[in-house]
């Protein structure tokens, strides 16, 4: 997550908001431990009822971002591993 923490620093200034989500089946602790060894410094949300999940599309996989616009548009979906040249790309395109 380095490289997405610095995506959002980068861009937090510009009206760019990320949010993690962990997925019901990651343990609340290891969650907490991870932000706190990583100093994520964004938001995270626990999706313990799976219900974050089931609202876009019954997300499975993990990492799965969806980028989302001011009008609330779904504007792309990468699941895996993010490209962050493809990120930047589409961050400088909907800023």
């Amino acid at each position: 997550m380095p490289n997405l923490a610095d995506t959002y620093n980068k861009y937090k200034n510009q009206g760019i908001q990320i949010i993690a989500i962990s997925m019901f089946y990651d343990p609340p602790n290891q969650v907490l431990n991870f932000i706190k060894k990583n100093n994520i410094p964004f938001p995270v949300v626990i999706d313990a009822d799976n219900k974050i999940a089931q609202h876009f599309e019954n997300i499975r996989l993990t990492p799965t971002s969806i980028l989302i616009n001011q009008k609330g548009q779904i504007i792309d979906q990468i699941v895996g591993e993010i490209d962050f040249n493809k990120l930047e790309n589409i961050l400088s395109k909907n800023i």
